[in-house]
């Protein structure tokens, strides 16, 4: 009978060495991103896929890549020549013109207003206040819908804000509206879609055939990273 008992002792403790428990079989599922797509007023109709590695944004005039090994920069990529060119992330972003020229007015106070559910996603919704261009004094400007769990690294969080001239201590914004009743914000974007999705669906890095493309025309009508005369004599020949 102690023999028996021994044996069985044994043979449990080996299962439970050998067999995985289910929390530990987290650790090896894959990774994965947000993709959020709807109506921007600076690309139009646009899909942007967010992760740690990557942040890709598709429109109809093709894609743009920013990588947290360059925080400060962005690159438009043509599909159609593989070429790319590199942008300072602040051209990203809109502003209102005055005097002919960008003149930004950022969020520098932003207040709580409740703590909806969008598409599924619990949230924080602000508004967000700015300075007026008259008195100095703060004005409503924006509303910001913020997820309220924010998984994302701090460069990805401050890059991803600043196309949308928001500051990033209020977390992950995914929709942001103009003020009702207050002058146009810099760049609003309505949410349709909110999904998850495997980080593999993203670009993570710059394709090794893609060149460097000296400037827009060479970005969008060159080949190999330039514009020649030929390539204009092709365009204008193409139906």
């Amino acid at each position: 009978m102690r023999l028996q008992q021994f044996l069985c002792k044994t043979v449990l403790v080996l299962l439970i060495l050998i067999l995985p428990s289910g929390p530990s079989q987290s650790a090896t599922e894959e990774p994965m991103a947000i993709l959020l797509a709807g109506k921007s007023d600076q690309y139009g109709a646009v899909q942007f896929k967010i992760c740690n590695r990557a942040i890709n944004i598709v429109d109809n005039l093709g894609m743009a890549l920013w990588l947290p090994a360059q925080p400060n920069l962005s690159m438009t990529l043509n599909g159609e020549n593989h070429t790319y060119l590199v942008n300072q992330l602040e051209d990203g972003r809109l502003g209102e013109m005055e005097g002919g020229r960008r003149h930004f007015r950022p969020v520098c106070k932003a207040e709580l207003l409740d703590k909806p559910i969008l598409l599924g996603q619990h949230c924080l919704h602000y508004r967000g206040y700015r300075k007026s261009h008259f008195d100095e004094s703060l004005q409503p400007a924006v509303d910001f819908w913020c997820l309220e769990k924010n998984t994302f690294a701090p460069a990805v969080n401050r890059a991803w804000c600043s196309l949308f001239l928001l500051p990033a201590d209020y977390g992950f914004p995914i929709q942001v509206m103009s003020c009702p009743g207050a002058r146009r914000w810099a760049h609003t974007f309505s949410v349709a879609k909110f999904e998850r999705v495997p980080v593999k669906m993203l670009v993570l890095k710059l394709p090794p055939q893609y060149k460097e493309a000296k400037d827009k025309g060479a970005l969008f009508f060159g080949k190999d990273g330039v514009l020649k005369s030929s390539d204009l004599d092709d365009l204008f020949r193409s139906k």
